[in-house]
C-alpha cells in the first residue's frame, strides 16, 4: 500500500513526506512477520525511533501502554500486533483500523480498550481450540491435519503454530462450517508446505499462501484423503528439512551474561521474522526449583545452576509454557537474553527458547 502511495505520488507529481507513514508501516511489518532484512529492516528501524516522538494518539498511547523507554520490535510483536490483529480475528478489522486513525487520546484508548478485550476472548478461544485440536493430532505422521466442527476459523491459524511448536512438525487446522473445512497450515525448518498442499489440488476449491504458511478450504468430505495425501507426498521431503533452524550462537559463562552484552546485543536490533534474535545454549544445568506464575499458572520460572563447583544460579523465564521438573535434575536448553523493565527498573531477563 505505501509502495503504491508511493508511485502514484510520483506519477501525479505530489509533494508529500511518504516517510511519515513509517511508524504505521513498522507496525505493519510486524504484525504480518515479515522479514526484518532489507528495506524492511530500515523502515522498521527508522519506524519504532518514530514512535517513540510520536504524537498521533495511537503512538502516545502506545507508548504509555508499554512504559518504555525505547520501543522494540518485539514490543510490539507481543503486545501491539495480537491485539490489532485480535479485531479481524473474531470481530471486524474495522474497531483496529478506528484506533489507528483516532484523533483524540480518548478515542484511541476506547478501541484500545476493545482490542485488548478481544485480545483475551482470542487467547481463550485459541486455547480451548488447541486443546480440542491436540486430541485428534496422529503422532505418527509427519504431516499434521485436524479438523473440527464450527473452530473459530480466527485462531486456526495461531492454533496450527501452537501445533507446529509442540510437536515439532508442520500443522494444518481447519474449521467445519455447513459441509466446508476451510483453515490454515504452518511449516517448520525447510519445508515448502505450500508445494505439499499443491500436489493435493484436486482434493481443494482454493488455497493460497507461501513456503512457510497458506489457506485452504475445501469440502469436509476431502479431509482424510487430503490428510492421507499429503502424507504420502511428504515421504518425498527430506527429512533433515523438517529440522527447526533453531541456530545456536554458543555458550556462555555465568559472568558473561550482563548488561554490556545486552547492549551489544541491542545494537543489531530490531529482531523478528528474518533477523532472529541470538540464540545461546546452556547444557546439563542443574534444575535448582521450577515454579508456575501468572493468573492461570500459564507460565514457568526456573532456576538453574549451570555449574556444580559454584552455587550461583540463573532465573530463566518460558512464557505460555507449563514446565515440570526433570526425573534427574536437569536440563539443556537454547535461550535469548532479553532486556526486562518493569516499574523503571531495567534487568536481564533469560527467555527460554528450546528444551533438548
Amino acid at each position: 500500500g505505501w509502495l503504491l502511495m508511493g508511485l502514484l505520488k510520483q506519477e501525479l507529481g505530489l509533494s508529500v513526506d511518504m516517510r511519515q507513514f513509517f511508524p504505521f508501516l513498522a507496525l505493519a511489518i510486524i504484525a504480518d512477520v515479515m522479514p526484518l532484512v532489507g528495506i524492511n529492516r530500515a523502515i522498521v528501524k527508522t519506524g519504532l525511533e518514530m514512535m517513540q516522538s510520536s504524537s498521533l494518539s495511537p503512538f502516545v498511547l502506545i507508548r504509555d501502554f508499554l512504559n518504555r523507554s525505547a520501543i522494540s520490535s518485539e514490543d510490539i510483536a507481543f503486545q501491539i500486533a495480537p491485539r490489532i490483529n485480535s479485531a479481524g480475528r473474531l470481530e471486524d478489522a474495522s474497531i483496529a483500523l478506528e484506533f489507528l486513525l483516532a484523533d483524540t487520546t480518548e478515542k484511541a484508548y476506547h478501541q484500545f480498550e476493545l482490542l485488548t478485550a478481544l485480545n483475551t476472548l482470542r487467547k481463550e478461544t485459541e486455547a480451548q481450540t488447541t486443546a480440542e485440536a491436540m486430541v485428534h493430532v496422529h503422532n505418527d505422521q509427519s504431516i499434521i491435519v485436524v479438523a473440527g466442527e464450527h473452530w473459530n476459523e480466527g485462531v486456526v491459524g495461531i492454533v496450527a503454530s501452537r501445533l507446529v511448536n509442540h510437536f515439532q512438525k508442520p500443522a494444518i487446522v481447519l474449521s467445519i462450517h455447513n459441509g466446508i473445512a476451510k483453515g490454515s497450515g504452518r511449516s517448520i525448518g525447510k519445508v515448502d508446505l505450500y508445494a505439499l498442499i499443491k500436489s493435493q489440488e484436486h482434493l481443494l476449491a482454493k488455497f493460497g499462501g507461501h513456503k512457510m504458511a497458506a489457506g485452504l478450504s475445501m469440502s469436509s468430505d476431502h479431509v482424510d484423503a487430503f490428510r492421507e495425501g499429503i502424507n504420502e507426498a511428504a515421504k518425498g521431503v527430506n527429512p533433515s528439512d523438517f529440522i527447526p533452524h533453531n541456530e545456536i550462537v554458543g555458550e556462555l559463562e555465568h559472568e558473561m551474561i550482563n548488561f554490556q552484552l545486552l547492549e551489544l546485543l541491542e545494537r543489531f536490533e530490531p529482531y523478528g521474522e528474518g533477523n532472529p534474535r541470538p540464540r545461546f545454549l546452556i547444557r546439563n544445568a542443574d534444575v535448582v526449583a521450577v515454579k508456575l506464575f501468572g493468573s492461570d499458572q500459564s507460565h514457568s520460572r526456573l532456576e538453574l545452576r549451570p555449574s556444580r563447583v559454584s552455587q550461583k544460579t540463573l532465573e530463566f523465564i518460558a512464557f505460555r509454557r507449563t514446565l515440570d521438573c526433570p526425573e534427574d535434575k536437569k536440563i539443556s536448553c537454547s535461550y535469548t537474553v532479553n532486556k526486562n523493565e518493569w516499574g523503571g527498573r531495567v534487568s536481564i531477563q533469560l527467555m527460554v527458547e528450546r528444551i533438548f
